[in-house]
């Protein structure tokens, strides 16, 4: 294992204890703000409830942005990729100028996961 697939390594463990740290504290902040709350405007329950809720609703769609841009960077790095001709830089024996090589096309063209590399419009 090189040094680069070590260092990714950790960053994806240290990714890992970072959300589970998050997802633990930040609804239980947010509770404890609502209780207090409760406690000063004497109601029941309802804004330590309200607040942990909204907490997980926005925690949740932030990882989901999260995600989408992350995974929407990765399909352009692909698609770009595919797009792009590579150049073969070795000359035949006859002295031709090197000759543009496009990689094979997958079937139906879909990667394996079975996103598509075209445009959605």
């Amino acid at each position: 294992m090189d040094l680069s697939d070590r260092r990714e390594l950790n960053n994806g463990f240290g990714e890992g204890l970072t959300r589970a740290f998050e997802l633990a504290i930040t609804p239980s902040v947010f509770a404890g703000l609502g209780w207090l709350a409760d406690r000063w405007l004497g109601t029941t329950p309802l804004f330590m409830i309200l607040l942990l809720v909204l907490t997980m609703v926005g925690m949740g769609l932030r990882w989901w942005y999260e995600y989408d841009g992350r995974m929407t960077l990765i399909e352009n790095e692909l698609r770009n990729k595919r797009s792009r001709p590579l150049e073969d830089s070795s000359i035949d024996g006859a002295g031709a100028a090197p000759v543009a090589f496009r990689p094979p096309e997958l079937p139906d063209g879909r990667l394996p996961t079975g996103v598509t590399l075209e445009d959605a419009s």
